[in-house]
Parts: structure tokens; sequence; C-alpha cells
């Protein structure tokens, strides 16, 4: 695993590693993590269940549907967080 490799070496005096902070990487892929649950996957499902075979303008009319439903979640997302952080707290 990549923080085994980059941890510093207990046997070299002054040992510094492989010099990447894990802590960062982690934070960025849980960040990445919640982008995609949070907007990418929820507009891309709502995209295709806005489409209607029957209309002439092609994908064009799904797009604002599609970020419609997707703000309403992320407001629904954040009220129960909000909710939730100042009733039970941290």
């Amino acid at each position: 695993p990549l923080d085994v490799a980059n941890r510093a070496d207990p046997d070299i005096l002054g040992s510094l590693g492989g010099g990447i902070d894990l802590a960062l990487v982690w934070q960025i892929c849980l960040l990445a993590i919640i982008v995609m649950v949070l907007l990418v996957i929820p507009f891309c499902i709502f995209y295709y269940e806005a489409m209607d075979p029957d209309a002439k303008c092609g994908g064009l009319g799904q797009i604002p549907a599609a970020i419609g439903y997707s703000l309403v979640l992320c407001v629904i997302f954040v009220a129960i967080l909000c909710a939730l952080w100042f009733t039970v707290g941290y």
C-alpha cells in the first residue's frame, strides 16, 4: 500500500519517507467521493430520466430538469445535515 511505502524508515536517522502528504491525498479522495455521490450521479440519473423520446429539441430539455432536480436533492441533503448537526452534534 502507498501509505506503508511512503512512511519514514525508523532504522535510518533523518529519513523523511516518500514525501507524499497522505492525509491530503485521503481528503482529496473523500471529497471526490462526496462530489460524485451528491452531484454527478444524481445529475446523470435525473438527466436520463428526463429524456422525452417525442421531444424535438434533442437533449437540451433534459439539462434544466436534471439541474433542478439535483438542486432540490442538494437542498434536502443540506437541510437534513444541518438539522442533524444542530440537534445531535458532531
